[in-house]
């Protein structure tokens, strides 16, 4: 089809983040991590979607996880990492009759206390005696506290240590929010 004199010309949509345009979620690391995968380099979310429903197809694989929950009450989404764990205790682990229910009450237990200490981190950047960003913004805060690995700092309570290490990360974080930052600052 051609084009009249004048015309501009289409530009495409764009194209919304699929699936395979997305790294794997924390919880998809953690139970491919809990299966044996060690690299996650060439790997996205879809990928890492069809992997996991193989491995918990096969009954076996499904108790095994079910049992690493049971055992170390697993069920925040907060971190890629397994927590610690003695493979002989797993075998030992049995699975309730009411497990549905206890995971459900047990992943808003976890999900309570993420969100919870997501608010008193943020409470602490916004506060105009520690520290006070106002142009930050929660999914910002997340992403430096991820990269960083800055949650157990801020956990352990040690405020100071924990709002220099964010500063520093910030600053390699995005020039445009370093930039908000310098220019607030002065």
């Amino acid at each position: 089809m051609r084009r009249r004199t004048g015309e501009f010309p289409r530009v495409p949509a764009r194209t919304p983040r699929t699936q395979s345009s997305l790294r794997p979620t924390n919880r998809q690391i953690k139970i491919l991590r809990f299966f044996g995968m060690a690299s996650f380099a060439d790997i996205d979310r879809g990928k890492a979607g069809s992997l996991i429903r193989t491995l918990l197809s096969d009954e076996a694989n499904n108790e095994k996880w079910l049992k690493y929950k049971i055992l170390t009450e697993d069920f925040c989404d907060d971190s890629p990492e397994l927590k610690p764990f003695d493979p002989d205790q797993l075998d030992r682990v049995v699975i309730p009759p009411d497990w549905e229910r206890i995971q459900r009450e047990k992943k808003r237990q976890s999900e309570r206390a993420f969100r919870e200490s997501h608010r008193k981190m943020w409470d602490h950047l916004n506060r105009a005696q520690d520290y006070w960003a106002p142009w930050l913004t929660m999914e910002d805060m997340d992403a430096i506290v991820a990269k960083a690995n800055l949650q157990e700092l801020f956990g352990r309570g040690d405020l100071p240590e924990f709002t220099k290490r964010f500063l520093e990360e910030l600053q390699s974080y995005s020039w445009e929010i370093a930039d908000r930052e310098r220019r607030h600052r002065r």
